[in-house]
């Protein structure tokens, strides 16, 4: 350990101010060029003037991000009109927006594509490749060109976005021999998200790894052989908040030094969110015109807690700002419903430089209930017994409740036997029908007629023949429907028709049995008293 000339060891401040001493006296000794990418003020303020929800949004495609894959960055290109390739989202189907814009001295990546007249801008490109035109401007040898690729779902919604990155075409300018292009002077770095922050890219001449120190406490420092450098997460902060630093970046004898602005933040959590039946008393699922109480529980804090509803559940158009309906509260009211509807909530950081988190619940509304039919015999024979039962709609009934001619009537079953007609002086038919209650409302069924079969029958014939006088004897029906069958006894000589022909010796008793087409059945009977 060395001691300083008080006889005690060198505090870790003064050793910093040894090292950025040291930089400071040597780097303008090496540098080819004192070229540094800054995002000037009005970019800068055009960051800090996003919403918090815009920035959120932002952060949400980091997961889905396009990787950008030639022009490879920091590349230089011999073609005057090269290829543009990216790998495409896993996902529907989407349409790419390809920027590409002059990367001037002095500016970031992001001012460059934003700032700057762009070369190529074309949208809605269905393949994830882009040949530069044939005709018309090409791009310039010895300049440096920054890209980037935004996709779109088909309703114009941005949902992932690849880049910047930048090239150079045939030969690099003589600025950029040793240079550092910062991605953005406004960087967000997501704890227990990302393994790292990527700050941008050095163009250095020369041989051997690139060199980094970033004025992070304590000071952080690092190796790479590659050109971008990247500080890992370690060396970053562990508690939200904006933070400035200063990177510098050598390689053999160049250095550049660069300051950047990093938001940092935690993944949000989103909760859960319970429903409760608003009044208490009512039940899930809800009945057409109730509401319900949602409660938030389990989100992070802070936060910016936002409510979205829609018939849809699907994630990727659920939490659009057409479906925002409240911000910043716990508990939500649904409002008297009538269709099952979802709600949601997404979970914003604090600072937006994390993906949202979001929860989608179900209220479920009970549907309308749809008609309910019972069936049944349309006629029934005097005396005989009958079932009417439920055909269709049954199913969501909590309860039933039969009516015999507008009389509740039992049991409040599926299927029901009845005898409306137990003399024949029951003429008149009986109407049936069910109520089905369905916990909502009350669905009333068809009615169901059903009408008396009040079959009769009547001999017809001679009263006092001559014995061995062959007479005929006829049934006539009363009501019922035909056609009708006829049975006489003692069997008239096998005759099974409505007359027939018979010879009585002595007195004799005869009778018919009737069948209508409802299977009903009337009996009479006939005496031929034989003269003496």
């Amino acid at each position: 350990m060395a001691y300083n000339s008080h006889g005690t060891a060198p505090t870790i401040r003064t050793r910093r101010r040894v090292v950025l001493y040291l930089l400071f006296i040597f780097a303008p000794l090496t540098i080819f060029s004192s070229t540094r990418f800054t995002r000037p003020d009005r970019a800068r303020h055009a960051w800090n003037s996003l919403s918090s929800r815009q920035k959120n949004e932002r952060a949400a495609l980091h997961s889905q991000e396009i990787t950008l894959l030639s022009p490879a960055a920091g590349s230089l290109v011999a073609e005057a009109r090269p290829t543009f390739r990216w790998k495409q989202i896993v996902g529907e189907r989407i349409l790419h927006r390809l920027t590409v814009a002059e990367l001037r001295q002095g500016q970031t990546l992001e001012e460059a594509l934003t700032a700057n007249p762009p070369v190529i801008d074309r949208r809605d490109l269905a393949e994830n490749l882009f040949q530069f035109p044939e005709r018309g401007a090409q791009l310039v040898a010895e300049k440096v060109y920054a890209w980037r690729v935004t996709a779109f779902d088909l309703s114009g919604k941005e949902v992932s976005y690849g880049g910047p990155s930048f090239f150079g075409v045939k030969k690099w300018p003589t600025w950029i021999l040793c240079a550092f292009v910062l991605s953005s002077a406004n960087l967000d770095f997501c704890i227990g998200q990302m393994s790292g922050l990527t700050v941008g890219t050095a163009l250095m001449t020369g041989t051997g790894p690139y060199t980094w120190i970033v004025s992070t406490t304590p000071l952080a420092s690092g190796q790479t052989l590659s050109p971008t450098i990247t500080i890992p997460a370690s060396a970053l902060p562990t508690t939200p908040g904006t933070y400035t630093y200063t990177l510098t970046v050598t390689r053999g004898n160049c250095a550049q030094m660069v300051n950047f602005t990093v938001v940092v933040d935690v993944q949000p959590v989103a909760g859960t969110i319970t429903v409760t039946p608003d009044p208490p008393a009512t039940q899930l699922p809800l009945c057409a015109g109730e509401a319900a109480i949602l409660t938030l529980n389990g989100q992070s804090i802070p936060g910016l807690v936002e409510w979205y509803s829609s018939t849809n559940p699907n994630p990727t158009t659920f939490f659009v700002p057409a479906n925002l309906i409240s911000t910043g509260n716990t508990t939500q009211n649904t409002n008297p419903l009538n269709t099952t509807t979802y709600f949601g909530v997404q979970v914003s950081s604090l600072n937006g430089a994390c993906p949202s988190a979001n929860t989608i619940v179900q209220v479920p509304v009970k549907p309308p209930h749809g008609p309910v039919t019972i069936s049944g015999p349309q006629v029934l024979c005097v005396g005989a017994s009958g079932t009417v039962n439920v055909t269709s709609g049954s199913a969501g009934c909590t309860s039933l409740q039969w009516y015999c001619d507008g009389v509740p009537c039992g049991p409040n079953l599926p299927s029901m036997t009845v005898l409306p007609f137990p003399t024949y002086s029951d003429t008149d038919p009986v109407n049936y029908q069910l109520d089905c209650y369905d916990g909502c409302s009350t669905v009333s069924s068809n009615i169901l007629t059903i009408q008396p079969d009040l079959l009769a029958v009547d001999i017809t014939g001679p009263c006092c023949p001559c014995k061995g006088q062959k007479i005929q004897l006829c049934a006539q029906p009363i009501n019922g429907t035909p056609p009708y069958q006829y049975q006489w006894s003692p069997n008239a000589g096998g005759m099974m028709t409505q007359c027939t022909l018979v010879i009585p010796n002595t007195t004799t008793t005869y009778s018919v049995t009737v069948t209508d087409a409802n299977g009903c059945h009337a009996m009479d009977s006939f005496t031929a008293t034989v003269c003496p």
